[in-house]
Protein backbone atom coordinates (compact mmCIF):
# COMPACT_ATOMS: atom_id res chain seq x y z
CA UNK A 1 0.00 0.00 0.00
CA UNK A 2 1.65 3.20 -1.00
CA UNK A 3 2.48 5.73 1.29
CA UNK A 4 -0.11 8.75 2.36
CA UNK A 5 0.51 11.74 0.16
CA UNK A 6 -0.19 15.31 1.26
CA UNK A 7 0.03 18.92 -0.31
CA UNK A 8 -0.85 22.79 0.65
CA UNK A 9 -2.60 24.92 -0.99
CA UNK A 10 -2.85 28.55 -0.70
CA UNK A 11 -4.25 31.74 -2.23
CA UNK A 12 -5.27 35.21 -2.11
CA UNK A 13 -8.39 36.59 -3.23
CA UNK A 14 -8.85 39.90 -4.38
CA UNK A 15 -11.97 42.31 -3.63
CA UNK A 16 -13.24 39.77 -1.24
CA UNK A 17 -15.48 42.71 0.64
CA UNK A 18 -17.56 43.11 -3.00
CA UNK A 19 -18.55 39.55 -2.68
CA UNK A 20 -22.30 38.88 -3.37
CA UNK A 21 -24.32 36.56 -2.36
CA UNK A 22 -23.62 32.86 -3.63
CA UNK A 23 -20.87 34.58 -5.62
CA UNK A 24 -17.87 32.28 -5.87
CA UNK A 25 -14.28 33.30 -6.52
CA UNK A 26 -11.87 30.39 -7.40
CA UNK A 27 -8.04 30.12 -7.19
CA UNK A 28 -5.73 29.07 -9.64
CA UNK A 29 -5.62 25.39 -10.59
CA UNK A 30 -2.43 23.55 -8.88
CA UNK A 31 -1.76 19.83 -9.90
CA UNK A 32 -0.68 17.35 -7.23
CA UNK A 33 -0.49 14.04 -8.26
CA UNK A 34 -1.30 14.17 -11.37
CA UNK A 35 -4.73 16.02 -10.76
CA UNK A 36 -5.55 19.81 -11.01
CA UNK A 37 -6.76 21.14 -7.44
CA UNK A 38 -8.37 24.57 -6.61
CA UNK A 39 -9.62 26.56 -3.70
CA UNK A 40 -13.08 28.24 -3.92
CA UNK A 41 -14.96 30.87 -1.29
CA UNK A 42 -18.89 31.75 -1.54
CA UNK A 43 -21.17 34.17 0.50
CA UNK A 44 -23.80 31.63 1.86
CA UNK A 45 -26.23 34.18 3.43
CA UNK A 46 -24.37 35.72 6.48
CA UNK A 47 -20.90 33.67 6.02
CA UNK A 48 -18.27 32.62 4.11
CA UNK A 49 -17.98 29.37 2.68
CA UNK A 50 -14.57 27.37 1.96
CA UNK A 51 -14.24 24.84 -0.32
CA UNK A 52 -11.43 22.36 -1.94
CA UNK A 53 -12.46 21.48 -5.66
CA UNK A 54 -10.64 18.64 -7.25
CA UNK A 55 -10.87 18.75 -11.17
CA UNK A 56 -10.70 15.37 -11.72
CA UNK A 57 -12.87 14.94 -14.83
CA UNK A 58 -16.23 13.38 -13.20
CA UNK A 59 -16.61 11.50 -16.62
CA UNK A 60 -13.63 9.47 -16.11
CA UNK A 61 -13.40 5.59 -14.67
CA UNK A 62 -14.48 5.93 -11.38
CA UNK A 63 -11.99 7.43 -8.86
CA UNK A 64 -12.34 8.48 -5.31
CA UNK A 65 -9.79 9.91 -2.91
CA UNK A 66 -9.85 9.76 1.40
CA UNK A 67 -8.07 12.77 3.52
CA UNK A 68 -7.91 15.11 6.19
CA UNK A 69 -7.88 18.59 5.63
CA UNK A 70 -7.50 21.67 7.44
CA UNK A 71 -8.82 25.20 6.04
CA UNK A 72 -7.23 28.26 7.23
CA UNK A 73 -7.41 32.29 6.91
CA UNK A 74 -4.40 34.21 7.56
CA UNK A 75 -4.00 37.32 8.00
CA UNK A 76 -0.45 38.72 9.59
CA UNK A 77 0.15 36.73 12.66
CA UNK A 78 -3.97 36.29 12.95
CA UNK A 79 -5.48 32.13 12.12
CA UNK A 80 -8.66 30.58 12.36
CA UNK A 81 -8.48 27.07 11.19
CA UNK A 82 -11.37 24.18 11.15
CA UNK A 83 -10.36 20.80 10.20
CA UNK A 84 -12.08 17.98 8.55
CA UNK A 85 -11.86 14.21 7.10
CA UNK A 86 -13.68 14.19 3.73
CA UNK A 87 -14.21 11.43 0.79
CA UNK A 88 -14.18 12.65 -2.65
CA UNK A 89 -15.52 10.71 -5.97
CA UNK A 90 -17.11 10.20 -9.06
CA UNK A 91 -19.37 7.68 -7.78
CA UNK A 92 -22.97 8.93 -7.18
CA UNK A 93 -23.22 7.90 -3.70
CA UNK A 94 -20.37 9.56 -2.58
CA UNK A 95 -19.94 13.43 -1.92
CA UNK A 96 -18.66 14.30 -5.11
CA UNK A 97 -15.54 16.60 -6.32
CA UNK A 98 -15.66 19.23 -3.90
CA UNK A 99 -15.41 19.40 -0.25
CA UNK A 100 -17.20 22.60 1.87
CA UNK A 101 -17.82 23.84 5.13
CA UNK A 102 -20.42 26.58 4.22
CA UNK A 103 -20.00 28.15 8.01
CA UNK A 104 -16.46 28.91 8.25
CA UNK A 105 -16.78 32.26 9.83
CA UNK A 106 -19.45 34.62 10.12
CA UNK A 107 -18.87 37.07 7.04
CA UNK A 108 -18.57 40.43 9.08
CA UNK A 109 -16.05 38.87 11.41
CA UNK A 110 -14.27 37.46 8.57
CA UNK A 111 -13.79 41.43 6.73
CA UNK A 112 -13.07 42.85 10.56
CA UNK A 113 -10.19 40.97 11.43
CA UNK A 114 -8.86 38.61 8.15
CA UNK A 115 -9.60 41.13 5.29
CA UNK A 116 -6.73 43.00 4.55
CA UNK A 117 -7.06 45.77 1.58
CA UNK A 118 -9.93 43.98 -0.20
CA UNK A 119 -7.45 40.51 -0.06
CA UNK A 120 -7.85 37.41 1.76
CA UNK A 121 -5.80 34.87 2.18
CA UNK A 122 -6.60 31.24 2.19
CA UNK A 123 -4.50 27.85 2.91
CA UNK A 124 -5.68 24.62 2.70
CA UNK A 125 -3.76 22.06 3.87
CA UNK A 126 -4.52 18.01 2.60
CA UNK A 127 -2.62 15.08 4.35
CA UNK A 128 -3.11 11.52 4.73
CA UNK A 129 -4.12 11.57 1.42
CA UNK A 130 -5.15 7.84 -0.55
CA UNK A 131 -6.24 7.95 -4.10
CA UNK A 132 -8.07 5.21 -6.10
CA UNK A 133 -8.61 5.44 -9.46
CA UNK A 134 -5.83 8.09 -10.16
CA UNK A 135 -3.45 6.21 -11.83
CA UNK A 136 -3.31 7.57 -15.26
CA UNK A 137 -2.49 5.01 -17.96
CA UNK A 138 -0.12 5.69 -20.30
CA UNK A 139 -1.38 6.15 -24.23
CA UNK A 140 2.39 5.50 -25.12
CA UNK A 141 5.19 3.68 -24.14
CA UNK A 142 8.70 5.35 -24.23
CA UNK A 143 10.50 2.56 -21.74
CA UNK A 144 13.24 0.16 -22.05
CA UNK A 145 10.67 -1.60 -24.55
CA UNK A 146 11.03 0.61 -27.89
CA UNK A 147 14.82 1.50 -27.12
CA UNK A 148 15.10 -1.10 -30.57
CA UNK A 149 13.42 1.91 -32.62
CA UNK A 150 14.53 4.78 -30.94
CA UNK A 151 18.09 6.34 -31.36
CA UNK A 152 17.86 9.04 -28.42
CA UNK A 153 17.63 8.74 -24.36
CA UNK A 154 16.21 11.24 -22.93
CA UNK A 155 17.08 11.47 -18.75
CA UNK A 156 14.52 13.31 -16.15
CA UNK A 157 14.17 14.03 -12.23
CA UNK A 158 14.57 10.51 -10.72
CA UNK A 159 17.06 8.90 -13.14
CA UNK A 160 13.79 7.87 -15.48
CA UNK A 161 14.44 7.18 -19.14
CA UNK A 162 12.41 7.92 -22.33
CA UNK A 163 13.39 6.13 -25.60
CA UNK A 164 12.34 8.41 -28.48
CA UNK A 165 13.34 9.69 -32.38
CA UNK A 166 15.20 12.79 -32.58
CA UNK A 167 13.96 13.52 -35.85
CA UNK A 168 10.61 13.34 -34.42
CA UNK A 169 10.96 15.54 -31.67
CA UNK A 170 13.01 17.97 -33.79
CA UNK A 171 10.55 17.96 -36.04
CA UNK A 172 8.28 19.47 -33.17
CA UNK A 173 10.18 21.17 -31.38
CA UNK A 174 12.31 24.27 -32.12
CA UNK A 175 14.08 23.57 -28.55
CA UNK A 176 15.04 19.62 -29.00
CA UNK A 177 15.77 20.59 -32.72
CA UNK A 178 18.73 22.61 -31.82
CA UNK A 179 19.75 20.47 -28.93
CA UNK A 180 19.47 17.07 -30.61
CA UNK A 181 20.43 18.23 -34.51
CA UNK A 182 23.17 20.82 -33.86
CA UNK A 183 24.38 22.08 -37.14
CA UNK A 184 22.47 19.26 -39.08
CA UNK A 185 19.38 21.21 -38.19
CA UNK A 186 19.02 22.66 -41.16
CA UNK A 187 18.91 19.46 -42.89
CA UNK A 188 16.74 18.20 -41.15
CA UNK A 189 13.95 15.48 -43.31
CA UNK A 190 10.66 16.24 -43.04
CA UNK A 191 8.44 14.86 -40.33
CA UNK A 192 6.22 13.13 -42.62
CA UNK A 193 8.63 10.47 -43.81
CA UNK A 194 10.06 9.73 -40.14
CA UNK A 195 6.47 9.39 -39.53
CA UNK A 196 6.00 6.83 -42.51
CA UNK A 197 9.08 4.82 -41.39
CA UNK A 198 8.32 4.63 -37.52
CA UNK A 199 4.47 3.81 -38.49
CA UNK A 200 6.10 1.02 -41.03
CA UNK A 201 8.63 -0.32 -38.41
CA UNK A 202 6.04 -0.77 -36.05
CA UNK A 203 3.73 -2.28 -37.95
CA UNK A 204 5.59 -4.69 -40.26
CA UNK A 205 8.48 -7.01 -40.42
CA UNK A 206 9.76 -6.52 -43.57
CA UNK A 207 9.74 -2.73 -42.72
CA UNK A 208 10.96 -3.29 -39.73
CA UNK A 209 14.09 -5.28 -41.79
CA UNK A 210 14.80 -2.73 -44.05
CA UNK A 211 14.54 0.34 -42.07
CA UNK A 212 16.34 -0.57 -38.71
CA UNK A 213 20.03 -0.04 -39.65
CA UNK A 214 19.13 4.03 -39.31
CA UNK A 215 18.17 3.15 -35.69
CA UNK A 216 21.53 1.26 -35.18
CA UNK A 217 23.94 4.03 -36.06
CA UNK A 218 26.46 4.27 -33.62
CA UNK A 219 26.79 7.47 -31.12
CA UNK A 220 23.10 6.86 -29.40
CA UNK A 221 22.42 10.73 -27.91
CA UNK A 222 21.86 10.43 -24.30
CA UNK A 223 20.53 14.16 -22.64
CA UNK A 224 19.97 14.60 -19.27
CA UNK A 225 16.39 16.95 -18.77
CA UNK A 226 16.76 18.71 -15.32
CA UNK A 227 14.18 19.19 -12.99
CA UNK A 228 11.72 17.76 -15.56
CA UNK A 229 8.35 15.27 -13.71
CA UNK A 230 8.37 11.82 -15.18
CA UNK A 231 4.67 12.55 -15.40
CA UNK A 232 4.14 15.56 -17.15
CA UNK A 233 7.14 14.39 -19.82
CA UNK A 234 4.95 11.44 -20.74
CA UNK A 235 2.26 12.86 -21.17
CA UNK A 236 4.03 15.78 -23.38
CA UNK A 237 5.42 13.33 -25.02
CA UNK A 238 1.99 11.55 -25.85
CA UNK A 239 0.56 14.75 -27.27
CA UNK A 240 4.12 15.32 -29.30
CA UNK A 241 3.37 11.65 -30.76
CA UNK A 242 0.01 12.47 -31.90
CA UNK A 243 -1.94 11.00 -28.97
CA UNK A 244 -5.57 11.60 -27.27
CA UNK A 245 -3.07 13.25 -24.83
CA UNK A 246 -4.92 16.44 -24.07
CA UNK A 247 -7.65 16.78 -21.53
CA UNK A 248 -8.89 19.09 -18.95
CA UNK A 249 -6.94 16.89 -16.25
CA UNK A 250 -3.36 17.27 -18.30
CA UNK A 251 -3.60 20.46 -20.07
CA UNK A 252 -1.54 22.87 -17.79
CA UNK A 253 0.99 19.71 -17.62
CA UNK A 254 1.31 19.42 -21.47
CA UNK A 255 1.32 23.36 -22.06
CA UNK A 256 4.16 23.49 -19.00
CA UNK A 257 6.48 21.54 -20.62
CA UNK A 258 5.50 22.33 -24.85
CA UNK A 259 6.23 25.93 -24.02
CA UNK A 260 9.75 24.84 -22.07
CA UNK A 261 10.66 23.44 -24.95
CA UNK A 262 8.88 25.55 -27.92
CA UNK A 263 6.62 22.64 -29.15
CA UNK A 264 4.41 25.28 -31.22
CA UNK A 265 2.16 22.70 -32.81
CA UNK A 266 1.17 21.26 -29.24
CA UNK A 267 0.79 24.44 -27.78
CA UNK A 268 -1.84 25.38 -30.60
CA UNK A 269 -3.32 21.96 -30.04
CA UNK A 270 -3.78 22.85 -26.26
CA UNK A 271 -5.20 25.94 -27.38
CA UNK A 272 -7.89 24.67 -29.68
CA UNK A 273 -9.11 21.97 -26.55
CA UNK A 274 -9.70 24.93 -24.23
CA UNK A 275 -12.01 27.15 -26.89
CA UNK A 276 -13.81 23.95 -28.73
CA UNK A 277 -13.66 21.00 -26.34
CA UNK A 278 -12.27 22.33 -22.14
CA UNK A 279 -15.31 22.69 -19.78
CA UNK A 280 -13.04 24.54 -17.45
CA UNK A 281 -15.05 28.05 -16.40
CA UNK A 282 -14.07 30.85 -18.90
CA UNK A 283 -12.25 32.54 -15.78
CA UNK A 284 -9.89 29.50 -15.31
CA UNK A 285 -9.36 29.83 -19.30
CA UNK A 286 -8.46 33.95 -19.27
CA UNK A 287 -5.91 32.58 -16.14
CA UNK A 288 -4.08 30.40 -18.70
CA UNK A 289 -4.46 32.20 -21.58
CA UNK A 290 -2.50 34.79 -19.37
CA UNK A 291 0.11 32.41 -18.13
CA UNK A 292 1.54 30.86 -21.25
CA UNK A 293 0.71 33.89 -24.20
CA UNK A 294 -2.71 31.98 -25.89
CA UNK A 295 -3.72 34.80 -27.83
CA UNK A 296 -6.68 33.00 -29.04
CA UNK A 297 -7.85 31.97 -26.43
CA UNK A 298 -7.59 35.20 -24.51
CA UNK A 299 -10.00 36.73 -27.44
CA UNK A 300 -12.50 34.12 -27.22
CA UNK A 301 -12.77 34.80 -23.48
CA UNK A 302 -13.08 38.12 -23.80
CA UNK A 303 -16.18 37.88 -26.41
CA UNK A 304 -17.60 35.44 -23.69
CA UNK A 305 -17.66 37.30 -20.73
CA UNK A 306 -21.20 38.66 -19.85
CA UNK A 307 -21.11 40.52 -16.80
CA UNK A 308 -19.03 42.97 -14.36
CA UNK A 309 -18.57 40.07 -12.52
CA UNK A 310 -16.87 37.75 -15.47
CA UNK A 311 -14.51 40.81 -15.96
CA UNK A 312 -13.23 41.22 -12.64
CA UNK A 313 -12.70 37.66 -11.85
CA UNK A 314 -10.25 37.42 -15.10
CA UNK A 315 -8.24 40.45 -13.76
CA UNK A 316 -4.92 38.78 -11.58
CA UNK A 317 -4.11 40.24 -8.24
CA UNK A 318 -0.53 40.28 -9.93
CA UNK A 319 -0.89 42.87 -11.90
CA UNK A 320 2.16 42.30 -13.99
CA UNK A 321 0.49 39.54 -15.43
CA UNK A 322 -1.35 41.52 -17.67
CA UNK A 323 -0.29 44.09 -20.54
CA UNK A 324 -1.66 47.05 -20.07
CA UNK A 325 -3.35 47.18 -23.41
CA UNK A 326 -5.57 44.34 -22.59
CA UNK A 327 -6.19 45.56 -18.33
CA UNK A 328 -7.26 48.68 -19.72
CA UNK A 329 -9.70 46.71 -22.72
CA UNK A 330 -10.85 44.93 -19.83
CA UNK A 331 -11.96 47.88 -17.39
CA UNK A 332 -13.29 49.61 -20.31
CA UNK A 333 -15.80 46.58 -21.31
CA UNK A 334 -16.08 46.50 -17.03
CA UNK A 335 -17.94 49.94 -17.41
CA UNK A 336 -20.20 49.57 -20.43
CA UNK A 337 -21.71 46.04 -18.16
CA UNK A 338 -22.41 48.63 -15.70
CA UNK A 339 -23.88 51.40 -17.88
CA UNK A 340 -27.51 51.76 -17.29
Amino acid sequence: MPAPKSFLLKHTFKNVSDLKEDDAMYSDEVVHFGVPWGVRIKKVGEYLAIALDCYKSMSAEKWSSEFELKFTLIAGSETTSRQFELKLSNRPEINGSSGICEKFIDWNEMVKKFVIDGFLTVEIHVWGLKLEGFERKPLRSFDKSTKQLSDTTLIVRGGEKFYVSKLHLASESSHFKSLLMGDDSENLPPLTASSLTQRLVNKTLHAKTQFMDQFKQPGRKVVTLEDVDPAEFQVFLEAIYGEPAINDDTINQILKTARLYNADTVIRRCEEFLIEKSAKRAGLKFDIALKFGLESLKKHCITNFKSTKDVLAAIPSDLSRIDRPLLEELLTMNLSFQEP
